[in-house]
């Protein structure tokens, strides 16, 4: 209760409403700044919530392999070097590298047969190309005018790295005309007319 002459005022609004309102304003200023603490876990939490736990980058996780590639690389080319070393491989990897040529055999003059008297010499030359040979059977023969054979004999030459030379020296029979030589074996023949002007064939 109160006088009537009390000129005292009480405004129990004005005061309790301001302290409400300051309150209400530090409420929401304190919510934002807890807000604005909390996005930045919020953020980090949804951006690590694709990744499992305990996971890195992939350029971490990555293995580095280039040391692994580098020994094999090295173990591959020290055992084609020890592959290389022996015979065998490396014949292989010639004869599928290089085009083998055809083996053959010559026979040839070796020089030009000289005549002296009744006497001839011929030089006689065997060659083999790509043919692993020892030795080589010659026959040398002399015909007449009338293609009779007047002398014959047959060499057996000894090979050095698929070559045979020998001279030959031949007693001319009176009436011979034509020397031939024959490699077995094959059907070519070198022949030398010892009656007029002389004549050989080309080698092969």
């Amino acid at each position: 209760m109160r006088s009537a002459d009390d000129d005292t005022h009480v405004i129990p609004a004005a005061t309790g409403g301001d302290s409400s309102g300051q309150g209400r304003g530090g409420a929401r200023e304190a919510e934002r700044s807890s807000d604005a603490e909390a996005m930045p876990a919020v953020r980090s939490r949804s951006a690590a919530a694709g990744m499992p736990a305990g996971a890195r980058p992939d350029k971490e996780r990555r293995p580095r392999r280039y040391p692994i590639r580098l020994g094999v690389a090295v173990g591959l080319l020290a055992l084609a070097l020890v592959l290389w070393s022996t015979g065998p491989v490396q014949a292989v990897i010639r004869q599928s590298f290089t085009r083998i040529p055809t083996s053959y055999t010559e026979l040839y003059f070796t020089s030009t047969p000289q005549l002296n008297g009744l006497d001839l010499t011929v030089p006689i030359t065997v060659d083999a190309h790509y043919i692993n040979v020892d030795s080589f059977t010659v026959k040398v023969w002399l015909t007449n005018a009338a293609g009779k054979t007047d002398y014959s004999t047959t060499l057996q030459l000894k090979a050095v790295h698929g070559i045979a030379r020998t001279v030959q020296n031949v007693q001319l029979p009176v009436n011979a005309e034509i020397l031939w030589v024959n490699l077995s074996g094959q059907s070519r023949t070198l022949h030398y007319r010892v009656a007029g002007s002389p004549l050989t064939t080309s080698p092969g």
